[in-house]
C-alpha cells in the first residue's frame, strides 16, 4: 500500500507540473481563462501529492494571482498573492527553523518588514 501512495504521489506531481507548463503555453497564447483551468488543476495535484501547505504550491499560487490580474480580478489576485506569501513563510519558517531575532537568513524591505523566504518580497510586490 505504502509503494502504492508513493507512486500516486509522483504521478501527481508529475501530472501538477505537466498542467503548469501547459498553462504558461495558454497565458503566452493570451488564453487567461485557459490558463487559470490549468493552473487550478497543477495546484490540486501539487495539494494532493504534497499537502495544501506545500512550499511547491506558493509559485503556482503567484501565477494564478498573476493570470487573475491579466482577467482584470484584481480581488482574487490579491487574494492569490497573500496565500502564496503565507504558503512560502510557513513552509520555509517550518523547513528552515527560522527565527525573528536575526539568526537566520532573512529578507528586509524598506519598511523593515522582515521575510523568511526570499521570493516572499516579490509576492507583496505583486498585492
Amino acid at each position: 500500500v505504502a509503494a502504492a501512495e508513493r507512486r500516486l504521489r509522483v504521478a501527481e506531481r508529475r501530472a501538477g507540473r505537466g498542467f503548469a507548463k501547459l498553462s504558461l503555453l495558454a497565458r503566452d497564447d493570451g488564453d487567461a481563462s485557459g490558463a487559470e483551468v490549468l493552473l487550478r488543476r497543477a495546484l490540486a495535484c501539487f495539494e494532493r501529492a504534497l499537502g495544501p501547505g506545500c512550499g511547491a504550491c506558493a509559485p503556482l499560487l503567484a501565477a494564478l494571482g498573476r493570470v487573475a490580474t491579466d482577467r482584470g480580478h484584481s480581488e482574487t489576485a490579491e487574494a492569490c498573492f497573500r496565500h502564496a506569501l503565507g504558503v512560502d513563510e510557513a513552509a520555509f519558517r517550518k523547513t528552515r527553523g527560522f527565527r525573528l531575532d536575526g539568526h537566520s537568513v532573512s529578507l528586509t524591505s524598506r519598511s523593515n518588514i522582515v521575510f523568511a523566504h526570499p521570493r516572499s518580497a516579490s509576492h507583496l510586490a505583486s498585492i
